[in-house]
């Protein structure tokens, strides 16, 4: 994910899933997925972050808040924010 390998990322994130489902165990089962939700966040389009999150929550029953709050956080965001930095990771990430 950190190289921006999407491709090889979601091959990952999809495999854990199945290894995840195998154990039977739903906890495991959404700790995997929800660091699915940090692909496309690493590669660039937050916005589908956030809507993998929101999918995330419609199935969990939880966390619309914090959600909800993370969106604003974004929104408040000035440009410079918003972009990646030679220097690491943007306030956007």
């Amino acid at each position: 994910m950190v190289l921006s390998d999407t491709h090889r990322a979601w091959a990952w994130h999809h495999s854990a899933a199945v290894a995840a489902d195998e154990t039977g165990w739903s906890g495991l089962g959404l700790q995997v997925r929800s660091l699915g939700i940090l692909i496309p966040l690493y590669s660039g389009d937050s916005r589908e972050a956030l809507s993998m999150t929101a999918e995330a929550c419609d199935v969990m029953g939880e966390c619309k808040a914090a959600l909800h709050e993370s969106g604003e956080s974004f929104a408040r965001l000035d440009h410079a924010g918003k972009t990646d930095s030679i220097f690491g990771f943007s306030e956007r990430r």
